[in-house]
Order: C-alpha cells, then sequence, then structure tokens
C-alpha cells in the first residue's frame, strides 16, 4: 500500500509553503466572456445554426477569438484545429443554407445531429486523425495518429466539429496538468492555483470560455477533479458505457482497471450533458441507461455523506462543506423530503481501495512508453530528465509490492461497500459527497495532498457512476463544488441533479476580471 505523507497541518503552512512562490505572478483572473455566442449552450447554439439564425463558422471564430485571447494565461490548448474547423463550420453552414426545411433529413438534425456546426474540445490522450497526440510524453511529441478515437468518431457523427486539443499530466496519471512538452495550465479564476487533472487542460479552458463543450477521461477523478477546480460540469458515466478504443494509455483485456476507465463529458451547462452522453453511449443510452425516461425528484431519495476521516486526506474545508450542506438543503426544501446523513466506516479506507484497484497486475503502467524509471529519478535529482517527477513516481509505483493477503481483504471490503451502496440507492436514490477536500489549491501543493483523491477515486474503485455540480464561488472567487452519485446505469438521475442545482444555484460562474 502506498503512503501518502501528510506533512502540514494547518492552512498557514501551506500558504509559506505554496502561495509565497506565486506572489511574484499577478493574481490574474480572466476577464468576462463578452461575446454572445460565446454564452450558449451547445444544443442552443445548434439549434440557431439549423435556424440559419447564426452560422457555425461565426461560432467557430469567436471561440477561436477568445482562445487566442485567453491561452497565453491558461496554456490549456496545445494543439489547434483552427483552418480545419472553419472550413468543416463553413461547409455545415452550406448544407444549412441549402436543405429542404420542410424534408424529413431536415427534420431528423436535431436528432441524428444534435451538435451540427458547434465545436468541440478534447483531452490530448484520445486520437484525432491527422493530429498530434502526445499523451504528454516527450516520445510522443511528434506521434500523429492514423484514426479518430471512437468517442470522437461519435461526436463527428452528431454534427460537432474538432477545435482544439488541451493538455494533460505527463502520461495522464497525476492531477496537476503539466508536462514538458507543454508546461503548466493554470486555473481561469486565479493563474496561480492549479486546474486539476488529466483533463485539466479542458476543464480550464471550458470554464474560461474557450470552449463550451468537451470530453475527459476518469480513472480517479479525471474528470470530476478538473471539473470542481474549474466550476464546471463533469460526468463519469457508468463503466463500460463508453468506448474507451483509441484513447490512452490503452488498456485491454477485462481486468479491475478497464472498469475503472471511463470517457465522458466536461461542460458549461447542464442541458448539454444528457445529449452528449446519448452520443458517446449510443444504443446503450436507451437500452442500459434509459436517458428518456423522466426523472420526478419527489420521488427521489436523498442521502448525503460529509468527509472521509484518514490520516492520508486533508480534513474537509469550511467552504466545501457548507456547498454540500446547501445542495442537500436545497432538494429537501424544493421537494419537501427529507435526507439521510450516512457515516460508512468503510468509505475511511477509500483511498486504499482505489491503490489496490488501480494496481491490478495487468493494468497499464507508465513503463509501457519504454521509460526506465529507475534511471529516471537519478536523471532528475540532476535536471537531466525529460519526464516530470509526478510521472515517474507513478511508474515507480508500478513495482511496488502489494501483499496478496491484504490485498484479498482490500478487495473484499471494496466489494463490500459496492454492495451496500448499491442496495441503498437503488433505482431511486442518490448520494451527495464532496468532489475535494478544498477549494482549487495552489501549484505543486498536491505533492503534499494528493491523498484527497480518496473523494473521487473512491467511486471509480466502486465503478459506480459519478457527477460533479458547480455551486458558485467562495469569498475568494474560486469554484465550490459537490459531487453525486448513483447505482449503476443510473446516471439520468445525475444528470437530473445537475438540471436542478445548476436552476438553484446558477451552475458555472463566468470569470471577471478583478
Amino acid at each position: 500500500m502506498i503512503v501518502y505523507c501528510n506533512y502540514v497541518s494547518t492552512s498557514f503552512a501551506y500558504a509559506i509553503i505554496f502561495e509565497m512562490p506565486e506572489l511574484p505572478r499577478r493574481r490574474r483572473i480572466l476577464d468576462y466572456p463578452e461575446d454572445d455566442l460565446l454564452l450558449l449552450s451547445a444544443i442552443e447554439a445548434a439549434e440557431l445554426i439549423r435556424r440559419e439564425e447564426i452560422t457555425s463558422e461565426s461560432l467557430i471564430q469567436a471561440y477561436i477569438l477568445r482562445i487566442t485571447h485567453i491561452n497565453r494565461f491558461l496554456n490549456a490548448v496545445v494543439i489547434q484545429n483552427f483552418d480545419d474547423a472553419i472550413e468543416e463550420g463553413r461547409q455545415v453552414d452550406s448544407y444549412i443554407q441549402h436543405i429542404d426545411k420542410d424534408s424529413d433529413e431536415y427534420k431528423s438534425l436535431p436528432h441524428k445531429k444534435p451538435f451540427l456546426g458547434v465545436p468541440f474540445t478534447l483531452k490530448d490522450s484520445m486520437s484525432v486523425e491527422g493530429l498530434v497526440c502526445t499523451v504528454g510524453i516527450p516520445s510522443r511529441r511528434n506521434t500523429v495518429a492514423e484514426e479518430d478515437a471512437e468517442v470522437v468518431q461519435r461526436m463527428r457523427h452528431a454534427g460537432a466539429i474538432v477545435l482544439a486539443v488541451t493538455n494533460v499530466p505527463e502520461a495522464i496519471m497525476w492531477c496537476e496538468s503539466a508536462n514538458t512538452i507543454y508546461g503548466r495550465t493554470n486555473n481561469p479564476y486565479n493563474i496561480r492555483r492549479t486546474c486539476g487533472g488529466s483533463s485539466g487542460g479542458e476543464g480550464a479552458l471550458i470554464a474560461g470560455a474557450g470552449s463550451v463543450i468537451g470530453l475527459g477521461s476518469d480513472v480517479g477523478g479525471s474528470i470530476r477533479i478538473p471539473a470542481a477546480f474549474n466550476g464546471v460540469f463533469g460526468l463519469k458515466p457508468t463503466s463500460g458505457i463508453v468506448s474507451l478504443k483509441g484513447s490512452f494509455p490503452v488498456v485491454e483485456g477485462e481486468d479491475y482497471t478497464s472498469l475503472m476507465w471511463c470517457i465522458g463529458p466536461l461542460c458549461r451547462y447542464a442541458k448539454d450533458l444528457k445529449p452528449m452522453l446519448q452520443v458517446l453511449a449510443g444504443d446503450k443510452a436507451e437500452s442500459l441507461l434509459h436517458l428518456h425516461n423522466p426523472v420526478n425528484f419527489r420521488n427521489i431519495r436523498i442521502f448525503y455523506m460529509e468527509e472521509i476521516n484518514s490520516l492520508f486526506v486533508e480534513p474537509l474545508h469550511e467552504d466545501v462543506r457548507r456547498a454540500l450542506r446547501k445542495a442537500v438543503s436545497y432538494f429537501e426544501k424544493k421537494y419537501d423530503i427529507t435526507s439521510y446523513r450516512l457515516d460508512l466506516p468503510l468509505v475511511h479506507d477509500a483511498l486504499s481501495y482505489w491503490y489496490s484497484s488501480i494496481s491490478d497486475s495487468t493494468a497499464p503502467p507508465f513503463t509501457q512508453y519504454d521509460v526506465n524509471c529507475y534511471l529516471e529519478v537519478v536523471k532528475w535529482i540532476f535536471g537531466k530528465s525529460d519526464h516530470t517527477l509526478p510521472a515517474i513516481i507513478s511508474g515507480l509505483m508500478c513495482y511496488l509490492p502489494h501483499g496478496a493477503f491484504d490485498q484479498q481483504i482490500l478487495e473484499s471490503h471494496r466489494d463490500q461497500l459496492r454492495r451496500e451502496i448499491i442496495d441503498l440507492l437503488g433505482s431511486d436514490g442518490i448520494l451527495l459527497f464532496p468532489s475535494w477536500a478544498t477549494v482549487a489549491p495552489y501549484h505543486n501543493q498536491l505533492i503534499l495532498t494528493s491523498g484527497n483523491l480518496a473523494y473521487t477515486g473512491l467511486w471509480n474503485a466502486l465503478t459506480l457512476p459519478a457527477i460533479q455540480i458547480p455551486m458558485g464561488v467562495n469569498s475568494n472567487g474560486l469554484p465550490l463544488a459537490v459531487q453525486i452519485i448513483s447505482a449503476p446505469n443510473m446516471d439520468r438521475l445525475l444528470i437530473a441533479a445537475a438540471s436542478d442545482l445548476e436552476e438553484g444555484f446558477g451552475g458555472w460562474t463566468p470569470t471577471r476580471s478583478l
């Protein structure tokens, strides 16, 4: 079992260690996105394109201008597809201009091509034909994808247009997005803070209104952590619903780790979650998820748990606790229902469950990219390594011995907890839970506080769907969040909860220059 050393006991110590190095940098917050096109949801934009009230080209150009403006502060976009996107947008506009508006083909567009003409972005771990896909690894800096990942194909078939690729940690195995190829990505609400990872570039770009919808992947919180730190929506769907084909790292076979990996949407508006999941899930959206079934929250049972008590996890910050309680209170008051507070003993070993699960002997290690991690440690000490320290450490973790007896006990407890939660939630229950112990930390602070991964990694270890929902900002202007979990295939409850809380608390909060 890996031991996460918690050397820091107070927020004052954090300020000294991590805030002081950032003081020379201005506490910059991105300016408000003034162009109204940037404030449309993806579904709204597609409808306006179909009705010829806006053009796809103008929408794409607006996002290109926004990216050009904000990326010098964020460093979120690492691969541009601007020229091809503009050309595809023009083709969409010509198609709409000439199609018979009374035809069945036109009338079927909202169903068959719900994102026609709308740009989307994705993290640098999914293949896009003709574009470089590095996964943040130096040896892949010139690796050009020969075909689209299946999720990219599905988005294209739905009419969406690839606009850009966003930054990730090296080998997408860390919760801060930085690598030696493209550097580090910043948080749009305060560039001194981290945007999270591994879908950190995606979360930062969407929050900064440089994209409206995007694709992330998640094995321990890689969608939900950036969504929480950047104040957007992020959904980890039910395991096995969305294809991993063409994404990295390559997960082969049906080991437990392959069940933990998920691809899902990040977006600014809750109304885009359902159509995105429908596109990504394909036929499974109805056969397994039944996304069209209505959700009546008066019949939904609400459970919540406030904190993980562990030596390796920070105490829950009061801002996070208040956000969780506000969400619980909102449902209680709006629907005149009673929520149930839980303290499940097995939950407090969340970090052990995640690590024992991700350390499956058939899991894809960092070393699949032909990196000698022992040699890289020595080179890093002397400043000669091309790799980041977190990536090297994650690679070394693959070599750590695991006691078979301890592993069996952890897996037994993990599976017992999974059964308990599924039985508890059933088809009409949701569990509210913190997304992280604090708001977005300072850069590099995660080196000492990565144990907070327990809040998101637990649900990967239990292979349960989970969503991160923005809950406004705190007194320092940093995003607040709440995480909600359901039983498998009950993703529609999570999407309904996201829409409800967006109505109650405003959802995404646009950045404003101070």
